[in-house]
């Protein structure tokens, strides 16, 4: 067996491809929410066949960034990449309190999305 079909056998279908990926970061920018969210910032990444989102979610009005430096508002990045995989790779230093986001794998671009979703509620609002 090929390494290939291996890896289409064990990850099944992907979530998005190099077609789809605009759509879906489309579906992301209106999609995620929660009560403290502020804004959603969305970029893609296509190199060959592989397709990657970067999603940052930022919880904090501009205003009230330290200095002006997003860095120091409570910022989240997320990696949506191949084959179906999202972890979180940055957490502001003002979310600590929040649990830890565990790297998974989805099945689908709504699982995607309410896996998110879900996350995102668990952060507290401040006024």
């Amino acid at each position: 067996m090929k390494v290939s079909q291996y890896l289409k056998e064990e990850k099944g279908a992907p979530v998005f491809s190099p077609a789809d990926v605009e759509e879906f970061a489309a579906r992301l920018r209106t999609e995620l929410t929660g009560p403290a969210v502020e804004h959603v910032n969305i970029k893609t990444s296509t190199f060959a066949n592989n397709v990657s989102i970067l999603v940052l979610v930022i919880f904090d009005p501009k205003p009230s960034w330290i200095n002006g430096i997003m860095e120091n508002a409570r910022i989240m990045r997320f990696h949506i990449e191949q084959p179906n995989v999202i972890r979180q790779f940055t957490k502001g230093y003002k979310l600590d309190n929040v649990k830890k986001f565990r790297k998974s794998r989805v099945k689908s671009q709504d699982a995607a999305i309410k896996k998110l979703n879900d996350y995102l509620k668990l952060v507290p609002v401040y006024k």
